[in-house]
């Protein structure tokens, strides 16, 4: 946890270039997102995943991903590269998504993302991966979103024939806009 609080505390000085600032946190898991703007209708993130090792892996696991993200409304199509070391592997994968948020009244919305990458964009002794998400969004303020929701992230290792299981947790969060 204090490599965590680490990260945090050397990204926030970079909040005033940020578009937004994405925090959940779950049982076992944690995840940061920073996202901000190319141009109007261009936006980048970079994140980080934590997972706490839970009998699954043999230390506690540290997932990057970067993506860039073609806004159309509600909607951002785009791709992600995703970074992660379970065991004595090491997982690279590029994958292609969206991420949406559909309002279902003034302050309340129905959101949700899913990237997925085949074997022909998966590196190293990364076979495949893919994620997605769902969460019921709650306004509280112009610039502030609470949100519960549901994750799972899971990365498929060649050799192995294994599929490595990240993330599957209920989540909370919120997100800040500037």
């Amino acid at each position: 946890m204090k490599k965590i609080l680490l990260i945090v505390l050397l990204v926030l000085p970079a909040t005033a270039m940020a578009k937004s600032i994405d925090l959940s946190i779950s049982d076992d898991s944690f995840r940061f997102v920073y996202a901000f703007g190319i141009d109007k209708n261009l936006v980048t993130d970079l994140g980080f995943l934590y997972m706490e090792k839970e009998g699954r892996f043999s230390e506690d696991e540290l997932a990057f991903h970067a993506g860039i993200n073609f806004v159309s409304g509600n909607v951002r199509f785009g791709g992600r590269a995703f970074f992660v070391t379970p065991g004595d592997t090491e997982a690279l994968a590029v994958g292609f998504g969206m991420q949406a948020l559909f309002p279902l009244s003034k302050h309340i919305g129905l959101g949700g993302e899913i990237y997925y990458a085949p074997e022909l964009t998966s590196f190293m002794d990364a076979e495949g991966y893919h994620e997605y998400s769902i969460r019921l969004d709650f306004k509280l303020a112009t610039a502030t979103h609470l949100y519960l929701g549901y994750r799972y992230v899971e990365v498929s290792i060649g050799d192995q024939d294994n599929d490595v299981e990240l993330d599957d947790n209920a989540m909370l969060g919120i997100k800040v806009f500037f």
